[in-house]
């Protein structure tokens, strides 16, 4: 640690102004991904000096993959399932809020939900917030692959919100404004206790890393019994003691409803032998089929699928996944070809679809009824 580095420490140590459990978290980054062992004092500067007063990983009720408040962090306990470079994205994102929250002040944050905006103009600076967030975060890794700490992302850019529609953020805010004025809450403590809650699973899991699953084993969330991963059979997750399922889930995804497709994805992502899994997007607007002629399409250069939901019931919707991740597949192994109508691709991720959709069809046919 350098003179400098040391000044700020003693000043905010003295100023009590340290995060609340990133020494914990920063052990488990360490954990799961060893080669950060050599920067990971970068890591903490950057989370310190955002003002970030706490960070908590817990496991998520929704999808969503962090959530950042006044009062500090909350990650979903999925991001460690990430590749490394996805997985700083997704926490500089994050953090990237908290250097928002320090420069524009917690009322300024907090105007969409309690101040006397509209939402439409509420939308319109949400948005631009969460772009900011993700080229901030762009940079950042960037960065860090410039220094030659991580390697290049697969794809040239890692942003999450460009593509979200208007209409999701206003939508999003008229119901966290319609909660607020059920509820009578009126300040910013009110506001954040309100958010987490809605998106931490229960108070039970505190803010302790359980690493469900490692290189050979899967150790049970709920009795902490573990087996090793070649003697998993079919139902690889399940624990054969208590009968919890641990299978994780995967992709980011903006639509609280679509955490209904997480193990479907994580179904079709050992099917098909994927080490990651692109970021998914649902669209539930009649536009997209009207533009694209499709109901989904994957992007190679933005590594994003996105997915139509618009009327559409849950088998279509699995089927459509599975075409585009059978894509991803072809990406990955460096397949080059048509995606055309009638092209050996096309046929061929039509075909695989179908495949993986009957047999998930037979494990979980509750699903479909």
């Amino acid at each position: 640690m350098n003179l400098q580095e040391h000044i700020r420490k003693v000043l905010r140590e003295e100023l009590n102004e340290s995060t609340t459990g990133l020494d914990e978290f920063l052990n488990s980054v360490t954990n799961r991904y060893p080669e950060t062992i050599d920067y990971i004092d970068k890591i903490k500067s950057f989370i310190e000096e955002s003002g970030c007063k706490k960070i908590e990983v817990t496991r998520f009720k929704h999808a969503a993959l962090g959530l950042a408040l006044h009062n500090g962090v909350l990650l979903n306990q999925n991001i460690f399932f990430q590749s490394l470079p996805n997985f700083l994205f997704i926490l500089f994102h994050e953090i990237a809020h908290q250097y928002q929250y320090k420069k524009y002040g917690d009322e300024k944050m907090y105007e969409f939900y309690l101040g006397e905006i509209g939402v439409r103009e509420a939308a319109i600076l949400m948005k631009k917030l969460e772009t900011v967030a993700d080229e901030f975060a762009t940079r950042k890794v960037r960065e860090f692959v410039r220094m030659g700490l991580i390697s290049q992302p697969n794809t040239p850019g890692l942003a999450l919100y460009n593509n979200v529609s208007l209409s999701y953020f206003e939508n999003f805010i008229s119901q966290i404004k319609n909660e607020i004025l059920r509820k009578g809450y009126n300040n910013f403590d009110q506001v954040a206790e309100l958010f987490y809650n809605m998106i931490k699973m229960n108070e039970n899991n505190g803010n302790v890393i359980k690493e469900t699953i490692t290189d050979k084993k899967v150790i049970c969330d709920n009795c902490g019994w573990s087996w090793d991963i070649s003697d998993g059979g079919d139902d690889l997750y399940i624990c054969h003691k208590c009968g919890n399922d641990n299978e994780p889930t995967v992709g980011m995804m903006f639509e609280s409803k679509s955490n209904k497709y997480d193990k479907f994805i994580t179904y079709c992502k050992r099917f098909l032998d994927l080490k990651d899994i692109p970021e998914i997007i649902y669209n539930n607007t009649s536009k997209f089929e009207k533009e694209h002629k499709s109901f989904g399409l994957y992007d190679q250069l933005k590594d994003q699928i996105i997915v139509s939901t618009h009327k559409r019931n849950v088998g279509d919707i699995m089927r459509t996944i599975a075409h585009e991740l059978v894509h991803y597949q072809q990406k990955t192994l460096h397949r080059k070809g048509k995606s055309s109508a009638g092209s050996k691709h096309e046929n061929e991720a039509n075909a695989v679809a179908g495949e993986i959709v009957r047999k998930y069809r037979q494990k979980h046919p509750e699903i479909f009824s």
